[in-house]
């Protein structure tokens, strides 16, 4: 089981790397006609697992004990 102060490391990560992905299929959608609509649904995806990342960080510390 992990600890908190190991919970809270995990979850940085992970929201770090959803959001740079996050923004990153954002900006390409704004420039690429081909894959606009491919990388629209990435953006929505990505945005919906940092939020489920965002709420596991709110309710970590019921979660994960200290």
């Amino acid at each position: 089981m992990l600890t908190l102060a190991e919970a809270d490391i995990l979850i940085a990560i992970l929201s770090t790397i959803l959001a740079l992905t996050m923004l990153g299929a954002f900006i390409s959608a704004l420039f690429q006609e081909k894959y606009r609509r491919t990388l629209a649904i990435l953006t929505g995806v990505m945005a919906a697992l940092l939020l489920v990342v965002m709420v596991v960080a709110l309710a970590a510390p019921f979660i994960f004990p200290s």
